[in-house]
Formats: C-alpha cells, sequence, structure tokens
C-alpha cells in the first residue's frame, strides 16, 4: 500500500514536484504479482497516473481475461490533445511526462458544446455569418447527441448553453437591425444571416420558458453550474477509484477546474484560489488524524482511512462542510487585506478627481493641447465616465482662460466639450437629459458669444488638425458651429417630441425655442460674408423650417401691419432658390413659403408656386422627411382653399391625404396599426423619430371635416344631376364609403360625431332644405370641434351658408326640374334666401353648362322648362332599352362566331382547316361581292363570275393563295384599264415623277399625271413605280415616253412635267423636262413650289452653326428613343404626371418638307417632360441621357427652340398651302409676301414663343429646371436666320409671267371690282397666255455637234380665245 499512498501522491503534485519522487522498482512491482486484487489496484494507479494505458499494457501485467474485462468496463481513458501516447515504463529522468484523464460522458458533451461555442465566438467577432450559421447548426447537433446524457445525470438544460442561444439571437438582432452593416455584407454572408435568423427563432421556441429564466436573472445558476461539474468530475473519479475491491478505499480526486464559457466575466478566478478547488474527500476526523500523525510540521502523511467510501449521508455533510471552511477562510482573506467596498455596476465610481497639471508644470499651449487629447482619447472607451469627461474638459477651458492662452485655445476646448455633450447619451433614437441640454445651450451660446467677439478666429471644418494654430494670430480652429447649432437644434426637435404633449414639461421645453431661433437668427448674422453659399442656404433653411408654420394674427389686424414674416420668408427662400446646388434645400424652402403663403390665405400666392414649381410630379423621388413636407403643404394649401371659398380646389387638395384613411401616419402626427403585415421594432423606432413635435400638428378632425364638406358640396348635386344615370362616376370614394355606412346602419339617432353631423347634412341638402343641411354643419357641437379653430371662423362659418344656399338651389333643380314647367326667380331667391341676381347667375350657368333643360324669360323673371329631360319611369324604361339592346348585340355576336366556325372542320392531324364541299355550294358568296359592288360594280362582277365559276372545284375556297393572287391581278387589270381610259380622254395632261428607291436599293421613277375630265374637273392619278436603270435625264425622259406608249398617250398631250430641282430632271441641256421638251415645244416645267421653300430653309440655317447644332440635338434625340421601347413608356408615364401631352419625337427628313417643324414642335410642347426623365436617369448607367441632358439643358438650346417655332410657322403654313391639291397661283405671290411680312415679325422679337420663353426662362432656371447660361445673343441670331430666309425665297422665287398669268383662269368673284376694272380685268395676263399658246414654239438643241430644232404648231386660236 505504500506503493499506492506514493502513487496516489505523485498524482496530485505539480510536474516539478514529481521528478523528485524516486519511482518503484521492477522487484517491488513484482512482490506484488501474487496478490490479484493488488495488482488491479496498481493498475488502475498507473492508468490514472497516465503511464501505462491499458490497451497497450504488456500481457505480463493484464491478469485474466475476466481482470480485463472488468477493469475496462468504466470510462474511457482519453489523452488530451496535442500529447502522444507514452510507453508503458520510461526510466529516464529526463523525458516529460504526459497526463491522461478520466472523463466522463456529460463532461465529453460538455466540452464538445464549448468547443463549438468557442467557434462560434470567434466567428461571430469577424460577423462570417456563414460560419456562424454552420456553427449553430453543428451547436444542435451536439446538443441533440448529449441530450439523453444531460436527462440522465442532471435532467436539466446547461445554463452555459442557454446562455450561449441568449448570446446568438442577440447577436444576430443587432446585426439585423444594422441596415447599413447588411448592405455592405458580402452575399453569402447575408444570405447565412437571414437563414440563421429564421432557424434560430424556430430553435429558441422549444427554449422560451429557459431563455426568458436566463434575461430575468442572468447571473443566477452560473455558480450552481460551476460547482455541479466539479461534483460530477468527483463522482467519476469515486467510480474508477472503486476497482480497488470491495475493502478498497474511496479517494476523491478533482482537477483545477477551469470553465470555458461565453462570457468571460462570470468565471474570472484568482490564481490564489486554485488550492481551494483541490477537495479532497475525508471526513474532518480522518483530517484531523492525519494531522496528528504528521512527521513534522507542514507534512501531512496520508493513510487509507483517508480514501475510505464515505455514506450519502455524510457525503453531502462533507460538502457543506468545504463550502463553509472555504468561506471562511475567504472572509479571513478579506479580513487581512482590509475593508472592500461594494460597488454598482457600470461605470467605476471615482472618488477623487485626478489633478490635471503637475505642481510645477508650466501651463502653455502645447500643455494644454496635450491634456486635451489625452481626454479626448478616452472618448468612447469602455468604461469611460462621460459625465467626468465634460468636468474635466470644462475644468481644462477654465485652467486655459486663467493661464491667458487665447480666444482660439479656449474655443477648441467649447467645441470638444459640445461634443462630449452629444455623445453623452450613445442611443441616437433617445433624446438627452433636461440638465444635459441646459448645459448644451449655455455652451452653444459661449461658442457663439466668443465667435462673435474675436472675429478674427478662422474656423472651418475644412481645417486640418495640423494646420490649426491656437497660440498666435492669425487663429485658425478646426471646428463648424454651424453643424453644432444643426445637431442642437435636432436634439431639441428630439426632446419635444419624447415629452408628453399634454404635460407642463412640453410647454416649459417649447419655451426654449425662442432661444434656439434667437442662436439660429445670431449665427446667420456671424456667418454673413465668412460663408460659403452652401451653408448660408443650411442656415436659411433652418430658419425658415422654424418660422414656416406660425401664423402672424397681427395682420389680420384692422390696422395694416407690414408682414415681417412674408419678408423674411421671402428673401430667405429667393438665395435658396437662386444658390442651392442641391434639390433637396430648394425643394424644402419652397413647400415651406407655400405652407407659409397658405397659413396666412395667400391663396393665389400658394397656389401659383405650387403650380410652377412642378413638385407634385417629382415629389415620389424626394426622401421621406420631405414628403411629409409636403403632404402637410397640400392640407394647408387646401385648408385654406376653403378658408377663400374654392371647395372644388380644396377637395383636390385635400383627396390624395383622406383617400386613404391614413392622414395620421402621410402628416407624421403618429403612428397606426397596420393590417397586412407588422412593423419590425427598427422600423417603428425610424417612423418615430419622423413624427412631428405637437405644437406643429394640423388638427386631423378639422382635416376631415373640411374634405367631406367640400365633397358634400360637390359630389350631393352631382348626384342629383345624375340620379338615373348608371355610369356615373364618384368624385369622392371616401365620401361615399360615409354614406353607405350611414345607410346600413339600422338605427339613426342624432348626430353625435363630426361624420354624423355630415350625413345628416348631405340627407338634407339631397331634397333641397338647406336650413336643415346647415343647422347640422354649423351648431354648437360643430363650433366647439371645428369651426372654433378657424381664424376668424364668423367669415369661414358666413362663406359655408352662402355655398350651402347656394349648392342647395343647383340640387333642388336637379331634383325636381321635371316637376315644373316654370319657376319663377323670385320663389327661388325667397326660398333659398339668396339674392335675385345670384339665383339669375346660377341658373344661367347651368344652362349654358347644359346641366339645366331650361330658358329665362327676363320681362316675366321666370324659368321656362323644355321638359326634355326623362322622368324618372323614363329614364328607368331607356336603360331598360339599353340593357337589351347590349343583349341582342351580345347574342347576334355568338351567333355569328358559331356560323363561321361551322364553315371549317376541325384541324385534322395535318393541323390545316380543309373546307366542307356541301358548304361550297351554298350561296355564300354573294355577300362579299355585294360588299365589293359598292365601291365599283365592275369589279364586282369580275370577282362574282370568278367565285361562280369556282363552285366547280369542290378543292378551292375564296381564302386559298390561288384566288387571292386572282383576286389580286382582277383587280389590278380592272384599274389599269380604267387608267388608260382617264389618260386617253384627257386632251391634255401633266405629268409629275420623282426618283425614288426601295429596300433593294434598286432605282425606281413614281409617276403621277393631273388629267382633266369631260366635266373640265382636274383629278390627279398615281400611274406607275417602274424601274428605272439609267437614273440620268435621258434614262429618265426615255422611261417616261415608253410608259406614256404603252398606255397610248402621245408624248404631245403632255403640256407640262413637275419635279424637284435635280440636275437630272431639270437641267436645260440634258434633264429629263428638256428632252421630253424637243417632242412637244409648248411644255412648260415646274419645280414643285414646296421642295423650292424647304431649300430656303435648310440653305438659310446652313451657315449658322447653332442652328445646324439645335438640328443635330433634334436627331439625336429621335434616335435615342427610338431604339427603346422601354424609354419610350418611362417618357410616356412622365408625360402622364406632367398633364403634358403623350407625344412621340420625330425624326427629320431631308424629303420630308414638314419633319423639322414636327419635331421641333413636339420638342417644344415636350421639353419639360423631356428635362424631368433626362434628370431621373442615372447619368453613370446611361451616359447618353447625360450627354443629351447637358445639350438639352441649356440656355442656347431652349431659346433657339422658342425662337424657330416663332420663325418656322410662317414658313410651314405657306408650305402647307403649296401642298395643297388645286392651288390657286393667283394667291402664290400673295402668301410669298405674307410670310416675309411675318418674319419680319419676327426680329421685332414680340412674337408669342419669344414672349412665352421670357416668361418661362429665368436665369439658370426653366420651368423648376436648373440649366446652364450661356452668352447667347438671341437677337442678333434671330435677325442672321430671318435675313437669309428672306434672300433664299427672293432667289428661289423668281417672277415668271407665263405661270402667274395663269391665276386668271381660276374662278373666283370679282364682285368687289367696278364697271371699268372689270373691262380690263385679265387683259395683260390673256396676252401672256395668247402669245406663248398662239403661236409656234420652237425648240433648238445640239447632238453630236449638230444643231437641231423642232417646231410646234399653235394650240389655240387667238381671236376666239379672246
Amino acid at each position: 500500500m505504500d506503493l499506492y499512498f506514493r502513487a496516489k501522491w505523485t498524482y496530485y503534485m505539480p510536474s516539478a514536484s514529481r521528478a523528485e519522487i524516486p519511482r518503484p522498482e521492477l522487484p517491488v512491482i513484482l512482490e506484488l504479482l501474487g496478490d490479484t486484487e493488488k495488482l488491479g489496484s496498481f493498475r488502475h494507479i498507473l492508468t490514472s497516473l497516465g503511464r501505462v494505458k491499458y490497451s497497450t499494457m504488456s500481457r505480463f501485467f493484464r491478469g485474466s481475461d475476466s481482470e480485463s474485462e472488468s477493469s475496462s468496463s468504466g470510462d474511457e481513458i482519453e489523452t488530451r490533445p496535442g500529447q502522444t501516447v507514452r510507453p508503458a515504463y520510461a526510466f529516464s529522468d529526463d523525458e516529460e511526462e504526459t497526463k491522461r484523464v478520466v472523463r466522463s460522458a456529460k463532461d465529453k458533451r460538455h466540452d464538445e458544446l464549448r468547443e463549438i461555442m468557442r467557434k462560434m465566438n470567434n466567428h461571430k467577432k469577424i460577423k462570417d455569418m456563414s460560419s456562424v450559421l454552420t456553427d449553430f447548426e453543428d451547436l444542435g447537433k451536439a446538443y441533440e447527441k448529449g441530450k439523453k446524457v444531460f436527462d440522465k445525470e442532471s435532467q436539466q438544460i446547461p445554463r452555459f448553453y442557454i446562455r450561449c442561444l441568449v448570446s446568438l439571437e442577440d447577436f444576430v438582432n443587432e446585426c439585423w437591425e444594422d441596415r447599413e452593416g447588411r448592405k455592405q455584407m458580402s452575399k453569402n454572408n447575408a444570405k447565412g444571416l437571414t437563414t440563421l435568423r429564421q432557424k434560430l427563432r424556430k430553435y429558441n421556441r422549444d427554449f422560451e420558458s429557459q431563455i426568458q429564466e436566463y434575461r430575468e436573472n442572468p447571473d443566477e445558476g452560473d455558480d450552481d453550474a460551476e460547482q455541479e461539474a466539479a461534483d460530477s468530475e468527483d463522482e467519476d473519479d469515486d467510480e474508477d477509484v472503486a476497482d480497488f475491491g470491495k475493502d478498497a478505499q474511496k479517494a476523491k480526486v478533482s482537477e483545477d477546474v477551469k470553465p470555458k464559457a461565453a462570457d468571460t466575466k462570470k468565471f474570472q478566478m484568482d490564481d490564489d484560489d486554485d488550492d481551494d478547488d483541490i477537495d479532497w474527500d475525508m471526513s474532518s476526523d480522518s483530517s484531523s488524524s492525519s494531522e496528528d500523525e504528521a512527521e513534522g510540521p507542514g507534512q501531512t502523511v496520508y493513510t487509507a482511512a483517508m480514501f475510505l467510501k464515505k455514506q450519502p449521508g455524510e457525503e453531502k455533510k462533507d460538502k457543506k462542510e468545504r463550502k463553509e471552511k472555504k468561506e471562511r477562510r475567504k472572509k479571513e482573506k478579506d479580513d487581512d487585506e482590509g475593508e472592500w467596498e461594494e460597488v454598482t455596476k457600470g461605470a467605476p465610481m471615482v472618488k477623487e478627481t485626478p489633478k490635471m497639471f503637475a505642481k510645477d508644470t508650466e501651463v502653455n499651449h502645447e500643455a494644454v493641447t496635450k491634456k486635451l487629447s489625452e481626454i479626448i482619447s478616452a472618448r468612447g472607451k469602455k468604461g469611460t465616465d462621460r459625465n467626468e469627461q465634460i468636468d474635466l474638459l470644462q475644468e481644462l477651458r477654465s485652467i486655459a482662460l486663467a493661464n491667458n492662452l487665447g480666444p482660439a485655445m479656449a474655443l477648441k476646448i467649447m467645441f470638444n466639450i459640445i461634443s462630449a455633450i452629444f455623445d453623452y447619451n450613445p442611443n441616437i433614437a433617445t433624446c438627452m437629459r433636461g440638465e444635459m441640454w441646459e448645459k448644451c445651450l449655455s455652451e452653444v451660446n459661449q461658442i457663439l458669444t466668443m465667435c462673435e467677439g474675436n472675429q478674427d478666429i478662422n474656423v472651418s471644418e475644412n481645417i486640418s488638425d495640423e494646420s490649426e494654430q491656437l497660440a498666435t494670430m492669425p487663429y485658425r480652429v478646426r471646428g463648424c458651429v454651424l453643424t453644432v447649432l444643426e445637431r442642437m437644434d435636432e436634439e431639441f426637435i428630439k426632446m419635444l417630441q419624447a415629452c408628453d404633449a399634454h404635460s407642463t414639461e412640453y410647454v416649459e421645453r417649447l419655451k426654449d425655442e425662442s432661444k434656439v431661433c434667437e442662436l439660429l437668427d445670431r449665427l446667420q448674422v456671424y456667418l454673413q460674408g465668412k460663408a460659403t453659399t452652401e451653408e448660408t442656404c443650411r442656415v436659411y433653411l433652418r430658419r425658415i423650417e422654424h418660422l414656416y408654420y406660425k401664423c402672424d394674427h397681427k395682420i389680420y389686424g384692422e390696422t395694416k401691419v407690414v408682414d415681417k414674416s412674408q419678408m423674411e420668408m421671402e428673401e430667405m427662400c429667393k438665395f435658396i432658390y437662386a444658390k442651392d446646388s442641391t434639390d433637396r434645400l430648394r425643394t424644402r424652402s419652397m413647400l415651406c413659403q407655400i405652407y407659409h403663403h397658405a397659413l396666412h390665405d395667400r391663396w393665389y400666392k400658394a397656389r401659383d408656386l405650387m403650380l410652377m414649381s412642378h413638385l407634385q410630379d417629382t415629389i415620389q423621388h424626394s426622401d421621406v422627411p420631405t414628403q411629409i413636407l409636403y403632404n402637410r403643404t397640400m392640407v394647408q394649401l387646401g385648408i385654406c382653399a376653403f378658408r377663400q371659398g374654392m371647395i372644388r380646389d380644396a377637395h383636390n387638395a385635400l383627396v390624395d391625404i383622406q383617400s386613404g384613411g391614413r392622414a395620421k401616419e402621410l402628416l407624421a402626427q403618429g403612428l397606426l396599426l397596420q393590417r397586412q403585415h407588422e412593423r419590425t421594432p427598427e422600423q417603428e423606432k425610424i417612423e418615430k423619430r419622423r413624427l412631428l413635435p405637437y405644437h406643429m400638428h394640423i388638427n386631423l378632425e378639422l382635416l376631415e371635416c373640411v374634405y367631406l364638406v367640400s365633397a358634400m358640396l360637390i359630389e350631393i348635386p352631382y348626384m342629383a344631376a345624375h340620379e338615373m344615370d348608371a355610369r356615373r362616376r364618384m368624385i369622392s370614394k371616401n365620401f361615399h364609403h360615409v354614406l353607405r355606412m350611414s345607410e346600413r346602419q339600422t338605427l339613426t339617432g342624432p348626430p353625435e360625431s363630426m361624420r354624423e353631423h355630415v350625413v345628416a347634412a348631405s340627407k338634407a341638402m339631397k331634397t333641397g332644405n338647406w336650413k336643415e343641411c346647415k343647422n347640422y354643419i354649423i351648431n354648437e357641437k360643430m363650433d366647439a370641434k371645428v369651426w372654433e379653430l378657424f381664424f376668424q371662423s364668423d367669415k369661414v362659418k358666413d362663406m359655408i351658408t352662402n355655398k350651402i344656399q347656394e349648392e342647395s338651389l343647383r340640387t333642388y333643380l336637379f331634383t325636381y326640374s321635371s316637376v315644373y314647367d316654370s319657376l319663377s326667380l323670385l320663389t327661388l331667391a325667397e326660398m333659398f334666401e339668396l339674392d335675385q341676381t345670384v339665383v339669375h347667375s346660377i341658373i344661367s350657368k347651368m344652362i349654358i353648362n347644359e346641366e339645366l333643360m331650361a330658358s329665362l324669360d327676363e320681362p316675366t323673371q321666370t324659368v321656362i322648362m323644355h321638359r326634355t329631360e326623362p322622368t324618372r319611369l323614363q329614364s328607368l324604361a331607356l336603360q331598360l332599352s339599353e340593357k337589351v339592346s347590349q343583349l341582342v348585340d351580345n347574342n347576334e355576336r355568338i351567333n355569328e362566331l358559331k356560323q363561321g366556325n361551322l364553315f371549317y372542320q376541325k384541324p385534322g392531324r395535318t393541323g390545316k382547316s380543309q373546307p366542307h364541299i356541301k358548304d361550297l355550294q351554298r350561296p355564300r358568296i354573294g355577300k362579299p361581292c355585294r360588299g365589293l359592288q359598292i365601291f365599283d360594280t365592275r369589279v364586282g362582277f369580275l370577282l362574282f363570275q370568278h367565285l361562280s365559276s369556282c363552285l366547280s372545284f369542290p378543292s378551292i375556297s375564296y381564302d386559298s393563295e390561288f384566288s387571292s393572287s386572282e383576286f389580286l391581278e382582277s383587280l389590278s387589270n380592272v384599274a389599269e384599264q380604267d387608267l388608260n381610259q382617264r389618260l386617253q380622254a384627257s386632251p391634255i395632261i401633266t405629268v409629275m415623277s420623282d426618283e425614288s428607291t426601295d429596300i433593294s436599293n434598286t432605282k425606281r421613277l413614281v409617276v403621277y399625271a393631273q388629267v382633266i375630265s369631260e366635266d373640265m374637273v382636274p383629278s390627279t392619278l398615281y400611274v406607275t413605280n417602274i424601274e428605272c436603270k439609267d437614273a440620268t435625264g435621258r434614262g429618265i425622259a426615255t422611261a417616261l415616253q415608253e410608259e406614256l406608249e404603252r398606255r397610248g398617250v402621245p408624248a404631245s398631250k403632255v403640256m407640262s412635267t413637275g419635279s424637284d430641282g435635280a440636275s437630272a430632271m431639270t437641267g436645260k441641256q440634258n434633264g429629263a423636262a428638256a428632252l421630253m421638251q424637243r417632242e412637244n415645244p409648248h411644255m412648260v416645267n415646274v419645280h414643285c413650289v414646296a421642295h423650292r421653300l424647304a431649300l430656303c430653309t435648310s440653305q438659310a440655317a446652313a451657315n449658322i452653326p447653332q442652328l445646324q447644332s439645335h438640328q443635330q440635338v433634334l436627331t439625336d434625340l429621335f434616335y435615342y428613343f427610338k431604339g427603346s421601347a422601354k424609354r419610350q413608356e418611362k417618357l410616356k408615364e412622365v408625360q402622364t404626371i406632367l398633364d403634358d401631352p403623350q407625344l412621340i419625337i420625330k425624326e427629320i427628313h431631308s424629303v420630308r418638307w414638314l419633319s423639322y417643324f414636327c419635331a421641333l414642335s413636339t420638342v417644344q410642347r415636350i421639353l419639360d417632360s423631356l428635362l424631368t426623365y433626362l434628370a431621373e436617369v442615372d447619368g453613370n448607367k446611361d451616359p447618353k441621357a447625360a450627354g443629351l441632358r447637358k445639350k438639352i439643358a441649356s440656355e442656347t438650346f431652349i431659346s433657339i427652340t422658342y425662337m424657330m417655332m416663332d420663325a418656322m410657322a410662317p414658313v410651314t403654313i405657306l408650305s402647307q398651302f403649296f401642298q395643297t391639291e388645286n392651288v390657286d397661283l393667283a394667291l402664290v405671290k400673295v402668301k410669298l409676301e405674307l410670310c416675309i411680312g411675318d418674319l419680319e415679325k419676327v426680329k421685332t422679337m414680340d412674337s408669342p414663343y419669344i414672349l412665352s420663353l421670357k416668361e418661362d426662362l429665368k436665369p439658370g432656371m426653366f420651368k423648376g429646371h436648373l440649366i446652364s447660361n450661356t452668352n447667347l445673343n438671341l437677337q442678333a441670331l434671330t435677325e442672321r436666320f430671318i435675313d437669309a430666309m428672306k434672300d433664299n425665297i427672293a432667289s428661289r422665287f423668281p417672277s415668271n409671267d407665263l405661270l402667274s398669268s395663269f391665276s386668271v383662269l381660276a374662278l373666283r368673284p370679282v364682285s368687289f371690282l367696278d364697271s371699268k376694272e372689270l373691262e380690263e380685268f385679265g387683259t395683260e395676263e390673256m396676252d401672256i397666255l395668247c402669245q406663248f399658246y398662239g403661236e409656234k414654239q420652237t425648240v433648238k438643241w445640239k447632238e453630236e455637234k449638230v444643231t437641231k430644232s423642232n417646231t410646234s404648231e399653235p394650240i389655240i386660236d387667238v381671236a376666239e380665245t379672246k
């Protein structure tokens, strides 16, 4: 047993001391072989010491098989990680010993869980969410694997496992609420976070009670869990030692407990307590006896009694004694070290403020700056007392002022003090405390005072820390007073949001607003001349936001008072409009100005500013606070319109806010419960931050009452006028809903709420009872709830009474007009207590708008009904007849569809439909033939013959390919025969031709002819479109002559030709017209006047670079939208929102004479939509859009667009006149002179579009859009273009006596001429015509150096013609 004790003692000694104990010799061990029981016990001791592993032990020490089985039935023997298995015996003293650990199944499962938790904590630190998800899944599997062990041994879930779940849940919630962090996550991490959140929430449902218990008492049970782990290890050791035999004694061996938990704060142990963790399982008696038997002081003799197994009762008693002994030792230790004081959680209590500087330290700029850096460096660190930091900074400022270190140093410290005050509350969602707010106000006031008193200090946030100059002038300090005041203003708003609106605290806190406004005024004065335009705009906007919702009632008094608030608002807003480079500040300032105008009953100014700004079209792209401000502005605008009697405008302004029932949310005056989906805590926090303070609220009951009364005054007359109209539309859905809800009530009592009053008034108005309607709307209850909230409520109530009288009169006339034959205006005026002139005006408007079918008899002052409106019974009969007719039409359509399907069989296997043979014999073919006979009898007869012949061929149907080609051929033959007959019958013809190219790049020649019928009626005919291989003048002339000969028309009949100005057509020697004139010398060639006018325009603009660039931009716009249907759809959406016409940008064609004006007009009409669309497109994703917007959003492009609209309008009118079917030649010269006169007016810059440009175009602004300013002299550009146009018209339209003389033949009235003028009328023109057509005409030309000629005989008899 001495060997056993020596081994046991070695097990509990440190490794350094173990080496000094002599190891058992082999002969001594062999003496134990005779005793099997001792051998087994010795083997167990060696195993516990890590010297021998049973599986590798020599068979010499194994003993019998039964012994091996019994000894291996205990717990597994595992080596620690990182250690190798040693041989059975190692006698070398230099070799390191390896320690073996006996672990229970429970400990193994605990260690496995802790290892996974350790990995999870590491992954949580780097926010590797995909790995955290994997660790969580492994943790769940490990827990399920060890669940049986936990239930068997402790029958409860390990507390560290619950702590891990709680920690993981908090971590996931924190990551999920961090939206910015989620956006920056990788795709795998974001997906892992979402999956982990869902799985964790589902998994934690099984541990709800344990998690709740842990959250209530997070520290409870941790010590018990630690003791339980130690006890379990003790019990495992007891079981191992029990293998010594029945008489063997138990020894309770425990290792140093080193718990591994996620929360290391709860498991930190001192090295001094390590000895206390080694508990010997022995009674007090045995321990005392053993101490008595010690050989000397400090030595203990271990006997077998120390390892005897205790009874169950004794074990509990020993544990209790050990615990008391441990506490006793701890107490004695505490007594030795002195008294300890219990501290609270959080930051450590500071007993004594440290001294700022040492006693002999020189306080200068360098020392103060260094000390300031030390204090600031603790900012945000764990355990930093924020209140102490503020005190330290204030003390440092006092020291700096006491040592006269200058204002710059003091100002530097002040900026840090205010930053520390702002940082005192780390949660951005909550407001600062009252005492901190007072400190904040005081410090900001001191900063501003010091800046005002030391104008030489340069304070800017652009100054770096290295470039600061605090000691000598000029002083330079890093900081921004504007940012400080903006943050202070935000904190003030948060404090108002956090206060109870109906408490005195809110009133006391609201008194500080005057101080905030005073600081902003002082800041504005201080920044004048120093700040940039951006900073000035920010200051102005802060002042505007504190001013816009306040009504100045002094201006409504009898004595006229200058409205200072309006002047200040206008001055600040104009500055922001002109100088701000961001849309947000400009939008918010404009909305505030509109709100301020509406609040002071300046209705027309507010309305015009809202319409001119086009904010209603682009507000959906703004941020949420700006959208809330827009909603408030629209509500105030509607209430202002209601006060002014603009009922329809008030309804239109309020309908969007009131229609959804979410006015409270839209105005940021509270949150409503959402039915479809529930807000997350993060969303609720964000929305609560947007709520406005109570003193800025708009009364919601007042708002709803104004909306319902406006809807009643509009809807009730409309319902009466369209009572029997089944297709009538609802003007106000919300008002109809309120009416329906009232009608569904079984019992209707006296009205109580505001809605019930409006519903009762509506029912009274339906019958024309205006007094009852007025009493429901205006009474003591409604006055207290609504009307007394208006300023000058008596005027509002008088206006409402007047509107109720007028609309009740209209409703009465709509309802009962079918009953009366006539009505007296005097009777109506007395019935509704209106002036007779007002009644006359209302009825006149109704008659003009065709709302009332009646007439006014002025002498008798009566309204005579025309009885054209149907009665109720007649209206019902009309509705019934309309529905019956619709039913009949539907039945006929269904019948036609069925009959049409019967003509075909069902598709066979080939998928083709085959006609019925029997159906081909039916006389069904006559129906389409009769339809064709309507437009041409001959064609119809020909088709009828063809279709009749098809009856003998059952396999042919009238819709087959063969039949279709024959139809076309027959039509073509008939049309060509008719054309040839008309060409041959005409005495003379005019040929018009033009070159063209088809899609296959083949040269074509399009030919038209103008003929005269027997009734002397001219008509234009399409002749042909033939291929022209030779596009020269000779080739064209040959092709024309051959085509005319083929149709039986001699060349002598062609008296004139018309073409464009191409040399192949109009060349004097080899042009097609000149070659055809050789056959008929009397032939006249006319250059198309519309083409000549188009050439005038293009050549006038060719020498002006600005106009060429403008035309190129129009072309680029066309191709930008042409290639994308998506862009066209988005442009249409913008046009719909802006109420612009939905136009598609057109292409500029060189051969389309009106194409330029069409493209120009389209762009000018939708210019607002174009600028809005191109501004919304992301320039990085669509550089073309960015480039186009840069070109369009310029003063040059917009000015040229408007100028060209004025310049091209008369030219376009003239071109349209030239393109009429039968042009009156007498008017050509007159129209040209009128066009030139209109162009001269454009040069004066008083034309319509240029005047409109002056209204729309402001410096840097066009209809609310920012544009680039250019130095364009529009006057000079206009004069240059107009002069070029006039010169081109003069050169391309020379006087032609022969063509002008034809004007005498036009049939027009000449009754305005006297007898002498009538006798001389047309004499000169007739002489010119007779001279040309009454004489021989000769044409000469050279051909192969030979002069040839052709002479034609006179066409008319001059004497007979005259």
